[in-house]
């Protein structure tokens, strides 16, 4: 696993944008539904394909997420920033995709959404992290870097495990361990205190 991240400058310069959360049953999203289906109902393929883009950016707050198995996972948390290519920039891909037709899309690239060969162009000067698997990856990415001729000395990598235990936290659902409780006997608790007042009660009264 690898992952390269950039600069907040960079990204804003190349068009991404951040994700716009809404409620499933918000006013909000029941106003784009609607432009959506009047944009339809006119049959204008201009109007059409303008209603439909705003959904590209837009991902509901939470809601079931099956490939982890989750019933309810908060997407909000995920602060996504993404980039959606122009409609006229996508070529012979479909610009609407169902729930059945992107799952099958998804399985049929191992799990990504990205539209085949279009991606952003970037230098290595615009790098400016590196996230790896394992020490070893480190390992292997500084000396593919070396054999590049690349000055990689801006570029900090990390390991998954860095950024779990460091940056993320990943210790925050470890469950504590049980605490044996030692058994007291109240009974012999009251005779102990009560010798210890007999030992100590002229003292008290002084």
């Amino acid at each position: 696993m690898y992952a390269l991240g950039f600069s907040r400058k960079w990204g804003v310069e190349k068009g991404f944008n951040p994700v716009c959360y809404c409620l499933r049953d918000s006013e909000f999203f029941t106003n784009q539904i609607d432009n959506l289906g009047k944009a339809f109902d006119s049959g204008n393929i201009d109007l059409i394909e303008k209603a439909i883009y705003p959904f590209s950016y837009m991902k509901f707050v939470e809601g079931p997420l099956l490939k982890k198995r989750y019933v309810n996972y908060r997407f909000y948390d995920e602060k996504e920033i993404r980039l959606v290519p122009p409609i006229e920039g996508i070529g012979d891909y479909p610009y609407f995709l169902d729930d059945i037709n992107y799952e099958k899309y998804k399985n049929k690239n191992n799990g990504s959404s990205v539209l085949g060969t279009h991606g952003v162009p970037f230098e290595y000067t615009d790098l400016k992290y590196v996230i790896v698997e394992s020490e070893q990856n480190r390992i292997e990415v500084q000396r593919f870097f070396q054999r590049q001729n690349v000055d990689f000395s801006h570029i900090v990598i990390l390991t998954k495990s860095q950024i779990l235990e460091d940056i993320v936290g990943d210790n925050h659902n470890v469950e504590l361990p049980k605490l044996v409780k030692p058994k007291v006997n109240v009974a012999q608790m009251a005779l102990q205190l009560g010798r210890l007042w007999q030992e100590n009660k002229n003292k008290y009264k002084q």
